[in-house]
């Protein structure tokens, strides 16, 4: 097994890759809250698809004129 000396390593590129890691970290956090926002996002789209159904279903289930439902063309 060989010592390393610890004087003849380089680091002008292991400071800038700890900054690198850092940044990965970091952009990861974002990522995974930008994940939860897109699916509270998708569940609230789901209701509000659910609730514009039954709009349409209220709608279109209400009489309209001359004994047709409001949906049918005149």
């Amino acid at each position: 097994m060989r010592l390393i000396d610890y004087r003849r390593i380089d680091y002008r590129f292991i400071i800038p890759y700890g900054f690198i890691l850092l940044i990965n970290y970091q952009l990861s956090i974002i990522n995974y809250q930008l994940s939860i926002i897109n699916y509270q996002l998708s569940i609230i789209n789901y209701q509000l698809s659910i609730i514009n159904y039954q709009l349409y279903f209220i709608k279109c289930s209400s009489p309209g004129p001359a004994g047709t439902n409001s949906c049918e063309k005149q």
